[in-house]
């Protein structure tokens, strides 16, 4: 049975070395820009560079779990490795509540993968 061929982008003859932690990072980063945007949110309104920016990660996320197709289960790889990121930056903060912080990004990115479908 042949494996399909997984989607890199143009030039990438294989996933590059460390993917997971570049999905991590991503994952992280669209989390925190997720943060920031809810407290200028609570502060009079998200700033339009702030609701930018996340989308941007949001759009890189896509991108990754595009190019990561048949090569590995990108939900969760994102979940723990954007998990393990997190939990560099704030070792006191409960698992329960970087899960939390990991699903925001990873709900939002499966509605535009939903939204892909249709």
């Amino acid at each position: 049975m042949l494996i399909p061929e997984p989607h890199l982008p143009l030039g990438w003859q294989e996933p590059p070395p460390l993917i997971e932690r570049v999905i991590g990072e991503v994952v992280a980063a669209a989390a925190r820009a997720i943060v920031r945007a809810l407290m200028e949110y609570q502060n009079g309104g998200a700033q339009p560079a702030t609701t930018r920016h996340g989308g941007d990660l949001i759009a890189q996320l896509y991108s990754l779990r595009q190019s990561t197709i048949g090569y590995l289960d990108f939900d969760a790889t994102a979940r723990a490795h954007g998990k393990r990121v997190l939990r560099e930056s704030y070792a006191d903060v409960s698992d329960a509540a970087l899960d939390e912080l990991v699903s925001w990004p990873l709900d939002i990115l499966a509605k535009v993968v939903r939204s892909q479908l249709h």
